[in-house]
């Protein structure tokens, strides 16, 4: 585990120790919602959505798809890999990776994971490493997340 997840973690569970549970859906952040991501003109006839709802344990429960994204190396030629990132609002730390975003024969992907922060960024860039510590690349998808 890097150290950059695990200070995050921590974090998160010095924030969130006082929280109580909440029945999926039922929280202060409301139904489910999806926002339609913003987009880099490098990959115009692409598409992206966020879908978030609420979890259990008063995080948030992100569903990220996008479609029609391309091939990395018409991106940047040392792309290998899609990354997902995610940068809390109101901290003063970089951005963490949420991991790689699997992208199949047809240029669409999906990243399904949880983050215990109500107010964020969320981003995706073309890296040339699987497990980057920070982005290198541009922006390709991003939108602000406050729940």
């Amino acid at each position: 585990m890097t150290a950059l997840r695990l200070l995050f973690i921590t974090i998160a569970i010095v924030l969130f120790s006082g929280c109580t549970t909440v029945p999926h859906g039922d929280s202060k952040g409301g139904a489910p919602t999806t926002s339609t991501l913003s987009k880099n003109r490098k990959i115009a006839g692409a598409d992206g959505n966020i879908t978030i709802s609420s979890t259990t344990t008063n995080s948030n429960r992100l569903e990220l798809n996008v479609k029609h994204v391309g091939a990395l190396n018409r991106i940047s030629p040392r792309a290998k890999n899609y990354i997902v990132w995610e940068l809390p609002v109101g901290f003063s730390m970089k951005p963490q990776s949420l991991g790689p975003l699997k992208i199949d024969k047809n240029y669409t992907g999906r990243l399904n994971t949880v983050t215990p922060f109500r107010n964020f960024d969320i981003f995706i860039t073309a890296e040339p490493a699987l497990n980057p510590l920070q982005p290198t690349g541009e922006k390709l998808f991003w939108t602000t997340v406050n729940r």
